[in-house]
């Protein structure tokens, strides 16, 4: 799978976005919960998600909260970042589960 990252201003990645075109709202939280040690606090609704939520997920893994976006809620790609905005060194997991995918 394509990922798309961020990095911050010490050169640390930040976030990464997906293509939402091969990997749909479902299967980005499958990936997700298939990491360990992950719990999802937050799934996508399930009628019309994509019509009303930016922000479709949020999961926690090692005490570190991340969300699952989908930018003006009309983009083509999804990103997936810590909530908090500030760098968080479980991303590297989580983009590896995405790269595995």
């Amino acid at each position: 799978m394509n990922t798309y990252p961020f990095y911050d201003e010490s050169n640390k990645l930040f976030s990464f976005e997906i293509d939402n075109f091969i990997c749909s709202r479902k299967k980005t939280v499958q990936i997700v919960s298939a990491i360990d040690g992950v719990q999802v606090v937050c799934h996508p609704k399930k009628f019309f998600s994509w019509f009303r939520e930016e922000v479709f997920c949020e999961f926690e893994i090692d005490e570190q909260v991340f969300v699952i976006e989908e930018p003006f809620e009309d983009n083509s790609r999804f990103l997936i970042r810590p909530k908090n905005n500030k760098f968080c060194n479980k991303i590297y997991e989580v983009l590896s589960a995405f790269l595995k995918a």
